[in-house]
């Protein structure tokens, strides 16, 4: 019997970009990442498009993976990215499926009126292809090996933080004894405080003593340093931050078109609806 091939093949999807990962493919777990230079991107499908519109697969980060290995085919496991290579990722599946714009919208803080813009996301994709992140820190002798989070790691501490915020907003304003509202208040912010020490702790993926000796187990590392004078959370906690401003999306200046006034605005692009055609 022969088979013939499908005409349809020819007009299969294309890649429509080719990307270098700034990672270089560091910090990938195996299995989880072909290459990381010269990766084709291809669109998103009708298939990703009816999932953004499924809120709870946006909620718990599996639509943001699906679209990632359906665009990515070199990426296996979208749940391993790193954080530093996450807008490279969604910038460039965006230029794939909508072009090279991202449309935002800002309100002007002198006459208030709303403006709509459109963002360049090559130039952005360029600025992190640049950026460094700092993986080594030493402190009292000790030589500390950090590790960006992964897409996993980032989304399990968003949707931990979501519901602590929640809970503040929605439940308890409802109780009317003060006394037991002041109490589960102070919990809900010892957990957010719990929750960001946490996150800061979970970069660090190696410590080495003044004597010479290895630690790698996670739980070991974020034990000793809980316990560990407040200087030794603090140079972790200060190069984390460094690194998350490095590997944030860059400041964009906008002028109104109403008043001429210009501003800069900081853009926070939740990862969940960066997919959505019209922000």
């Amino acid at each position: 019997m022969t088979t013939t091939e499908s005409p349809l093949k020819k007009y299969q999807r294309q890649p429509k970009l080719y990307i270098d990962l700034p990672s270089k493919g560091q910090w990938y777990r195996p299995g989880s990442l072909v290459k990381a230079e010269n990766i084709a991107v291809y669109s998103m499908t009708a298939g990703d498009e009816i999932l953004i519109k499924t809120p709870d697969a946006l909620f718990s980060g599996q639509t943001t993976v699906t679209i990632i290995q359906n665009c990515v085919p070199d990426i296996k496991n979208a749940w391993d990215v790193p954080i530093v290579d996450l807008y490279t990722i969604l910038s460039a599946i965006r230029i794939a499926s909508y072009g090279p714009n991202l449309e935002v919208t800002s309100t002007c803080p002198s006459c208030k009126e709303e403006n709509s813009y459109g963002i360049g996301l090559q130039p952005m994709i360029d600025q992190f292809a640049n950026r460094e992140y700092i993986d080594h820190i030493t402190h009292e002798g000790f030589d500390i090996t950090l590790a960006p989070l992964s897409y996993k790691e980032v989304n399990d501490v968003n949707k931990a933080v979501y519901v602590v915020q929640r809970r503040l907003v929605q439940q308890i304003p409802d109780i009317t004894d003060e006394n037991e509202k002041d109490e589960l208040t102070q919990r809900c912010y010892d957990r957010l405080v719990e929750i960001n020490t946490g996150n800061v702790l979970q970069n660090v993926v190696k410590v080495i003593t003044p004597d010479g000796d290895e630690e790698t187990n996670q739980k070991a590392i974020i034990e000793f340093i809980r316990s560990a004078e407040k200087e030794f959370y603090t140079s972790i906690q200060n190069a984390v931050i460094e690194n998350n401003r490095n590997f944030e999306v860059p400041k964009t200046k906008f002028q109104c078109a109403s008043c001429n006034h210009e501003t800069e605005t900081s853009m926070d692009l939740d990862y969940s609806n960066f997919f959505v055609r019209y922000l």
